[in-house]
């Protein structure tokens, strides 16, 4: 979710100190009879969430709208931003904590976002979709000691401290009975204190809260609108509105939903090359290990050439064991290190490309090398790059020309100009023979 948005953890720390209607209220003594009233009725609302906490299993559904408008100070004209998103949360209860599974839509995105947490591990996926329809979900980072139910849905397991209440109505609604919580108005400026926002104010705040005849808390709805001095030309006021319902209280998870749903295969010219190590190791907040090799068939002529030369180099990827991930790991950059190839055949040659991707699972910069080799079948034998280049009736000349009309779009170094010898490890020929590059200059 983009961070310029107040995140509900935010919205959760909002419900420790929150308030309801409209702008602060003065404080009042509340006589003895209201407080015991609110006491007894704060409690039912207590034993309905302590309900839910008991539950073995169950799925709860949450639909978040936001609304932020940032105002011009001197115009007051305003420019409206809107995200909405929808979670749904498959849950089951532990002696630890909770195994879960999520998944996250935002309105205008074309794929979701997927979390798996198992044992205390919680595991970040990503959505592929191919372009043959099909499509495979890709585990992208994990984290360690995550027992709880993520920050989406604190509303339900976290209720507005009853020492800040000053009124909670009651009322009987479909089948449902309905609190809504009423803090007084110190917490409004309890929130603006917290606030490192210029001008802070929380200006509405409600909260309902809808048990049903089991005694079970079964929905959250909250709305609330801040605004705050974001910059001397523009001011911004928020609206969020949260519904979470719990849809279910007995579908278990399945924990295995993040496999392969599709059946996509990659293109692989098995008369040539075989996998040498296939690999996925995941360590948590250390090291993601995700690695594809070939090597030519043995069988073929000369294939000890071309494999010789993926053993030099690639060996780490070729060797690497899962202490040695563990060690590379421990400089804190959380390394996502993955390896896959592709394999061209152009008549009787081909060509083998071996890509490599390096980032940071926590966000950082990307290193993208490769690695070629080309094999005629026909001799039997491997063939040097200017070989295959002339083979493919391009020249050392076009390929820079190449590199300047379609990737070099804005150079790290205006007053360098790049060689053939210098760009000649970054491009290959795709399978229509078109010249692609796999390098990142920009990162």
């Amino acid at each position: 979710m983009n961070k310029k948005w107040m995140t509900l953890s935010a919205i959760c720390l909002a419900l420790l100190f929150s308030a309801c209607g409209g702008k602060p209220e003065p404080v009042v003594e509340l006589p003895e009879d209201s407080t015991n009233e609110i006491q007894e009725t704060y409690e039912q609302l207590q034993e309905a969430a302590a309900a839910f906490r008991q539950l073995d299993a169950g799925v709860l559904q949450i639909v978040s709208e936001q609304t932020q408008r940032h105002i011009e100070s001197g115009s007051g004209q305003a420019n409206e931003y809107v995200e909405k998103t929808e979670d749904t949360i498959r849950f089951r209860k532990t002696d630890q904590g909770y195994d879960l599974i999520r998944i996250s839509r935002s309105e205008g995105q074309d794929v979701p976002t997927g979390y798996k947490q198992e044992n205390g591990i919680l595991t970040l996926y990503n959505y592929g979709a191919h372009e043959d329809g099909t499509f495979e979900w890709k585990e992208a980072a994990a984290e360690k000691n995550h027992y709880g139910l993520p920050e989406e849905a604190d509303l339900f397991v976290h209720l507005t401290d009853q020492k800040l209440i000053r009124e909670i109505r009651v009322e009987h609604r479909d089948g449902m009975t309905v609190y809504e919580l009423i803090p007084g108005g110190a917490f409004f400026d309890a929130r603006a204190s917290l606030s490192a926002y210029k001008g802070y104010a929380l200006d509405t705040y409600q909260i309902s809260y809808c048990v049903d005849e089991q005694h079970l808390l079964r929905k959250v709805i909250l709305s609330q609108t801040e605004s705050w001095t974001h910059t001397e030309i523009y001011d911004v006021e928020q609206t969020r509105v949260v519904e979470i319902e719990l849809d279910s209280v007995q579908d278990e998870t399945d924990l295995d939903y993040f496999r392969n749903n599709g059946t996509y295969v990659r293109p692989v010219y098995d008369e040539i090359t075989e996998i040498w190590r296939e690999e996925f190791i995941n360590i948590p907040e250390t090291y993601l290990f995700d690695v594809r090799i070939p090597r030519v068939r043995e069988e073929l002529p000369n294939a000890n050439k071309i494999n010789d030369r993926i053993a030099a180099d690639c060996e780490m990827e070729l060797n690497a064991t899962l202490a040695d991930l563990t060690s590379q790991g421990d400089w804190g950059g959380y390394p996502w290190h993955t390896v896959d190839f592709e394999v061209c055949r152009f008549g009787d040659i081909y060509q083998i490309c071996i890509f490599n991707t390096e980032a940071s699972a926590w966000g950082s910069g990307v290193s993208m090398w490769m690695y070629k080799y080309y094999y005629d079948a026909s001799l039997g034998d491997e063939i040097k790059p200017e070989d295959f280049l002339a083979h493919m009736n391009y020249t050392p000349r076009e390929i820079e020309e190449i590199f300047y009309r379609d990737y070099l779009f804005e150079s790290p170094d205006p007053d360098g100009a790049f060689t053939y010898d210098q760009i000649s490890d970054w491009f290959y020929i795709d399978e229509d023979a078109n010249v692609r590059f796999y390098v990142n200059l920009y990162g």
